[in-house]
């Protein structure tokens, strides 16, 4: 990328760069052959003319060391001062510093618009698109986005729902699934109001470290594990839940955990707001080894 002032103009740049990018035309040049040093007078003209045909084919500007950064001023500009106010390694760190500053505005829209998609985003998350994950940190000091926990981005000013948890919970760990009492607030089974997100994984799976939201994992295997999940948006986040009748199965093969007036709860609540049908649960107690245990109450219920 380069900077190309259009002709007739004066690319001004800030005192800042000044330091950086004045030569001192009073260094010797050649003086590590032996040879005798040599005067600006001396190799102005052969300078000027480089920098002369540089500005015909390549600028059509000059940059000096006056005015503010990147504000162009209507200047005429005399080709041979050229060499007198700067040198071509002025124009390459000036290029190589706004190819850096565009490079930049280009990852934080990026790392901004990947947040806004994903609603909680990882830090990880921003390895597949190549994005350097220090610009979620600065986007945090602007202000832009709210670290909900350890490791979870969000847009600042996001609408939070009740279930956020659960979404962080998704996001945190996503071979996970939700289940039992979470699973029935989602589905709007139950009156409970769980202050930890019930989440099944398989048996040799690894327990998450997870230190907020706080978890309660329940150990599943077969198709006890994979039947009956379905998938849902919360506030972005893809969660994966089971569906209500594989919910109230579980909550009876798990009525010790949870309590027996819970998966009664959830049985009356179920078939009232017909959220699932007698085969549908019938389907599900198979699976989950529970039909003995949930006949009597089917057959009350009716």
């Amino acid at each position: 990328m380069r900077v190309l002032p259009t002709r007739g103009e004066q690319l001004a740049v800030s005192p800042a760069f000044d330091d950086a990018a004045v030569v001192d035309h009073q260094d010797a040049i050649g003086s590590q052959n032996g040879a005798q040093t040599m005067d600006d007078e001396k190799r102005r003209p052969a300078g000027a003319e480089f920098f002369q045909r540089l500005l015909r084919t390549q600028l059509g500007g000059v940059v000096d060391g006056t005015g503010g950064c990147g504000r162009r001023v209507m200047k005429t500009a005399n080709p041979a001062d050229l060499y007198n106010m700067s040198s071509l390694n002025t124009m390459w760190r000036l290029n190589v510093m706004v190819a850096r500053m565009t490079m930049a505005a280009s990852y934080t829209e990026r790392t901004l618009q990947l947040v806004r998609q994903a609603g909680v985003l990882r830090p990880r998350d921003l390895d597949q698109h190549e994005t350097p994950r220090q610009y979620l940190r600065i986007l945090e000091q602007a202000g832009v986005i709210h670290r909900a926990g350890r490791g979870l981005y969000t847009i600042e000013g996001q609408r939070v729902t009740e279930n956020h948890t659960i979404a962080e919970a998704c996001k945190r760990v996503p071979r996970a699934v939700v289940c039992l009492v979470s699973a029935l607030r989602l589905h709007g089974l139950t009156t409970q109001m769980p202050h930890e997100v019930w989440m099944a994984m398989d048996r040799k799976a690894r327990k998450p470290k997870v230190d907020h939201p706080p978890l309660r994992i329940v150990r599943f295997s077969g198709d006890s594990l994979t039947v009956g999940i379905q998938r849902r948006k919360i506030e972005g986040v893809e969660v994966r839940l089971y569906d209500a009748a594989k919910t109230v199965a579980d909550c009876f093969k798990y009525r010790n955990k949870i309590g027996l007036d819970v998966a009664l709860e959830a049985l009356r609540d179920c078939r009232k707001q017909r959220k699932a049908t007698v085969d549908d649960l019938w389907a599900a107690a198979r699976v989950c080894r529970v039909a003995n245990v949930m006949r009597p109450y089917m057959e009350a219920i009716g």
